[in-house]
Parts: C-alpha cells; structure tokens; sequence
C-alpha cells in the first residue's frame, strides 16, 4: 500500500512538472511568433495618391499630385509616378517636367508632382476618356515594388475629373 501511494504521489509531481514545461513553451513561441510579426510590420509601407485640381481653369488643370505615405521601410525607396492612356499615341496630358516638357514617368524622391495639358485639342462633345496614374514605391538599388496605388482621371470632352 506504500508503494501504491509512493507511486500516485511521484506520477502526480511528475504530471504538474511535465504540464507546467509544455505551458512555458507554448508561451515561448506565441512571444516568438508575435516578434516576428512586428517585425513584418515595422517593414512594410502603404501609400495612396492625393490629387488635386486646379478650381481656377476651365479644364480643372494643372492636376497637382502628393504621396502619402504609411509604415516604415529599412532600405532606401523612390517614388516611381507612371501616366497610362489608352489608345492615345500623342501627349495632349503629361507629367510636368522642368524642361516644360511632357513625362510618362517621373522617378523622384517623394516631391510632389503635376499632370498637365500639352496641347489644345477640339473634343467630341459627350467623350470621355480616361488617364490612370499609378504611384509604386520601389527599393532604390534594385526597383522591386514595395507598395502602389492608383487614381482615375477622367476627360470629359477637355473637363478633368478625379474620379474615386
């Protein structure tokens, strides 16, 4: 009978020593894991376009464009601004350059930057057609893609409109 109990009592220790080492290592890796995940996200940028019109010209033109950007990243980035049009092989609308150029893509270091008109065209009336800028923040020494956004400009029949 003393070795039944002398047993019970060592299996009872043995049972509280071998379930209080699990509960430490579970909460071992639930600290490792959450670490990781701030650390994932003290490493990661969000970014939306802010546009604006110009309220003093008919066209709505110059359309002034500002990043604003969420999060931290550890490398250098850029900002790399990119004007798609569809089915339209000549610049009426481009990026202004300091040339006074017209640009498809500007690569800059967050300054903000300006769409504008190029050319004076006769629309259609009732047309509309459409301008997409996208915004991707790249690493500097390699261009991957970190974060993007994109913003809807639309031509109504020489009338610019965001459209959100």
């Amino acid at each position: 009978m003393k070795k039944l109990l002398l047993l019970i009592i060592v299996g009872g220790i043995m049972f509280i020593l071998v379930g209080c080492q699990n509960q430490t290592n579970d909460k071992g890796n639930t600290l490792i894991g959450y670490h990781d995940e701030l650390e994932d996200k003290d490493n990661t940028l969000e970014v939306k376009i802010v546009a604006k019109v110009d309220p003093s010209t008919f066209s709505k033109m110059p359309i002034k464009m500002i990043s604003n950007l969420n999060g931290q990243y550890e490398k250098d980035i850029q900002y790399h601004w990119i004007l798609e049009s569809k089915d339209r092989p000549d610049f009426f609308e481009g990026f202004l350059s300091p040339e006074g150029e017209p640009l498809e893509e500007v690569i800059n270091y967050g300054e903000p930057v300006e769409l504008g008109l190029f050319a004076e065209v006769n629309w259609i009336e009732g047309s509309v057609e459409e301008l997409k800028v996208k915004l991707q923040i790249e690493e500097r020494d390699s261009a991957n893609i970190i974060a993007t956004d994109e913003i809807v400009i639309e031509n109504h029949a020489g009338v610019y409109k965001i459209n959100e």
